[in-house]
């Protein structure tokens, strides 16, 4: 879009002087192919209630209307009434702004590269949690999706998900869990005390231990990470402690046996 108002050769004589009586607020945002609001040359146009103009991200404008215009109620940046000249210093401003942005994208990148390299972390790793790359950022203010701790400046992050790792989690226990795989999680569960596989009254068949990024516990309802006791075949989730300790304090209650179907 290059224009929001124009008339056809020769329909000049119908345009109303006042055009737009009632508008207080334009907003012209993200119309990066907008060169200007109206094309007409000739024909003196008047704006009476106009006060305040956004043309955010309409980088190709360079100019609200080629004929004259009266705005008495706008004012810009010490400009009283000249929307023309306003719009060039509004796209001065946007343009010192899109510097400075670059600049801090490149002033931050630096940083990131220069603590991977100090630290000996990857720019970006996969991990079993996400199945997104995650790219080593400074991030505030967010939780470790893996330990749920606070994140207190350097994160492995999906920004797509919304998804953040500690390096610590990203980096250490993605090798943990590697190691774990390919050993059955046999250091797993012999570090932590868990057995490999067990029963339970609320299923009809045996759980193994297992590791995977977010399920729903069929004992409990409630959500879970990581480490869990699981049935495959009828995809039966039991988080840990409803798998262990739940079932010593419910031993000899009457249960209903969870079965598939």
């Amino acid at each position: 879009m290059e224009m929001i108002v124009d008339w056809e050769e020769g329909q000049e004589r119908e345009i109303p002087k006042t055009m737009f009586p009632q508008l207080m607020n334009l907003e012209l945002k993200s119309l990066p192919r907008l060169t200007r609001f109206c094309h007409f040359t000739h024909i003196p146009i008047e704006l009476p209630l106009l006060s305040k103009i956004d043309i955010s991200g309409c980088r190709s404008m360079d100019a609200f209307f080629f004929g004259p215009v009266s705005a008495p109620n706008f004012y810009f940046q010490g400009v009283s009434g000249n929307i023309n000249q306003a719009i060039e210093f509004m796209q001065e401003e946007e343009q010192r702004k899109e510097e400075e942005r670059i600049k801090e994208e490149e002033r931050r990148k630096r940083e990131v590269e220069e603590m991977a390299k100090r630290k000996g972390w990857p720019m970006k790793v996969k991990h079993e949690f996400h199945g997104h790359d995650l790219e080593l950022i400074q991030r505030r203010n967010h939780k470790c999706d893996g330990c749920e701790e606070d994140i207190e400046v350097w994160s492995f992050c999906c920004k797509d998900c919304d998804f953040d790792l500690h390096p610590k989690c990203a980096l250490e226990e993605n090798k943990a869990t590697k190691r774990d795989n390919e050993d059955g999680l046999e250091e797993g569960a012999t570090t932590k005390g868990w057995p490999k596989k067990v029963r339970h009254e609320l299923h009809e068949h045996e759980l193994e231990l297992i590791k995977r990024w977010n399920y729903i516990c069929d004992g409990c309802k409630e959500p879970g990470k990581l480490w869990f006791f699981y049935c495959k075949d009828c995809d039966f989730y039991l988080h840990r402690k409803c798998a262990l300790e739940e079932k010593k304090a419910t031993k000899g209650d009457n249960k209903m046996v969870w079965r598939k179907g």
